[in-house]
């Protein structure tokens, strides 16, 4: 017979012919599998703002109520963040949320890739609260390029030859 330590994390159970490793489940917590996804991207169908997207996880898309979701903006000094605006995410499939931002929301702020900035996303589920942020920058940056081809174009199109 051999002792078992309390203080050890695994429990063995020897015999002549099997070795028998214990593990303790009653005191774990599985807690850590549920995870928020959110990502962020440049919205290339409208040529204009982000598109956010965002979902509760534990090896798939759980059902979830999603409580918030903010965009703030960081100062160029720091990592102040300054609000920018209430989210509004709609629910494409079930626990699949979705939003967009356009530049009229961003005011004065671009997607440049010079500001960066970070959106907070909040969920419940059961009676358990889980949020997430992420910061990105570096959007706007196919945007740009495509506007001044685009402004490229034109001036060759309508330039006059004398």
């Amino acid at each position: 017979m051999i002792p078992v330590n309390r203080a050890s994390p695994v429990l063995v159970a020897l015999s002549n012919q099997y070795n028998c490793y214990l593990e303790r489940i009653w005191g774990q917590s599985d807690e850590s599998a549920v995870s928020v996804n959110l990502h962020a991207r440049f919205n290339t169908s409208t040529m204009n703002g982000i598109e956010i997207q965002a979902s509760l996880f534990k090896n798939k898309v759980i059902t979830s109520n999603l409580v918030s979701t903010k965009l703030y903006v960081l100062a160029d000094s720091g990592f102040t963040k300054t609000f920018i605006a209430d989210v509004t995410m709609t629910e494409s499939s079930a626990g699949l949320f979705v939003g967009t931002v356009d530049q009229a929301t961003l005011a004065l702020n671009e997607l440049s890739g010079r500001e960066t900035y970070f959106i907070e996303c909040k969920f419940s589920r059961v009676r358990k609260k889980y949020s997430k942020g992420i910061y990105f920058n570096h959007l706007g940056i196919y945007d740009s390029v495509n506007r001044l081809k685009h402004e490229t174009e034109f001036l060759q199109i309508t330039k006059v030859d004398f």
